[in-house]
């Protein structure tokens, strides 16, 4: 049984999103203003390292992208993924889930 990260929204990117001499993008995500749960994303048991697929909670699309995490804060989790989103979604109203 997996576990998932919900209601989470594509944060803005900056110059590093594609890594350099990598397969990986780099993206960061928060839980949406109107997430209920208080919970930090550090309390969910999704730790680093761990295999992400990601999809997209209201739209349907599933399995988006593939790729690990990279480091999970209180607030945020960053994820390294086989492909670029900021090409697909604009990273100030898209909200995603990423699901384990």
């Amino acid at each position: 049984m997996g576990r998932c990260f919900s209601s989470m929204v594509l944060k803005p990117h900056d110059h590093d999103t594609v890594i350099a001499n990598s397969r990986y993008c780099r993206h960061k995500f928060e839980r949406s203003v109107d997430h209920p749960s208080v919970t930090p994303l550090q309390d969910v048991h999704i730790t680093t390292g761990d295999r992400v697929i990601l999809s997209e909670e209201y739209n349907g699309a599933i399995a988006l992208a593939a790729g690990y995490i990279h480091e999970v804060t209180k607030k945020e989790v960053v994820v390294l993924l086989d492909r670029d989103l900021t090409k697909r979604y604009d990273a100030q109203t898209e909200q995603t889930s990423s699901r384990l």
